[in-house]
C-alpha cells in the first residue's frame, strides 16, 4: 500500500475510534481500496455519525454500529469510483458483521483488479496519469490479497511493512 493509506489507518488509533468502528472502517478501506490519508477516518466518522455513536467530527460516544443500509448508501455515493452497485452486499455485510470472509474479500479485490486493468486499457494512449494510477491501484489490491493470504490482514501495526512502501 502507500504511506498515506497506512497513516490514515494510524489516525484511527490516535483519535480513539472505538474498536468495532475502527475494525469495520479498516475492512471497508481494504475491501474497496480507499487509499487517501483521510479515508479511514472519514469512513469511521460516517459510521459513527449515522449510528449515533459519534458526532462525525472525531468524537465518539459508543461503539454501536446501526443504520447499516443508510451508511452503505452514503458511502457508495461518496466512493462511487470504488464501490459499485454490485458491491453493496459486501459493504452491508461488513457494516453488519465487522468483516467478510477472506474468500469474499479476495473475490472482491480480484474484481477490483479486473476493473483497474480495464480502465488502464481504456485510457492507454489517452491519459498517461490515469494509466499509471490504475496500475498502482491494481498493485495495491494485489498486495492486500498477499496480506490476506499471509495472515497479515487483522492488525494494522503488523502490516506496516506493506503500507510503508511506495509503488
Amino acid at each position: 500500500m502507500n504511506r498515506e493509506y497506512y497513516e490514515g489507518i494510524k489516525d484511527l488509533s490516535a483519535y480513539n475510534v472505538p474498536e468495532s468502528i475502527k475494525l469495520t472502517a479498516i475492512e471497508i478501506v481494504k475491501r474497496f481500496q480507499l487509499h487517501g490519508v483521510c479515508d479511514a477516518m472519514y469512513v469511521a466518522n460516517c459510521i459513527a455519525h449515522d449510528s449515533g455513536s459519534g458526532d462525525g467530527k472525531g468524537h465518539f460516544y459508543s461503539d454501536t454500529i446501526a443504520n447499516c443500509d443508510e451508511i452503505a448508501t452514503f458511502l457508495a455515493r461518496a466512493y462511487g469510483c470504488n464501490i459499485f452497485t454490485d458491491d453493496m452486499d459486501d459493504l452491508n455485510d461488513i457494516l453488519r458483521n465487522g468483516s467478510i470472509s477472506d474468500e469474499r474479500m479476495i473475490a472482491g479485490l480480484n474484481k477490483y483488479i479486473r476493473h483497474c486493468e480495464s480502465e488502464a486499457k481504456r485510457w492507454k494512449g489517452k491519459d498517461d496519469w490515469r494509466v499509471e494510477y490504475e496500475t498502482k491501484c491494481r498493485r495495491w489490491a494485489q498486495i492486500a490479497i498477499e496480506e490476506i493470504k499471509n495472515g497479515d490482514n487483522t492488525d494494522p501495526d503488523v502490516a506496516i511493512m506493506f503500507y510503508d512502501i511506495e509503488i
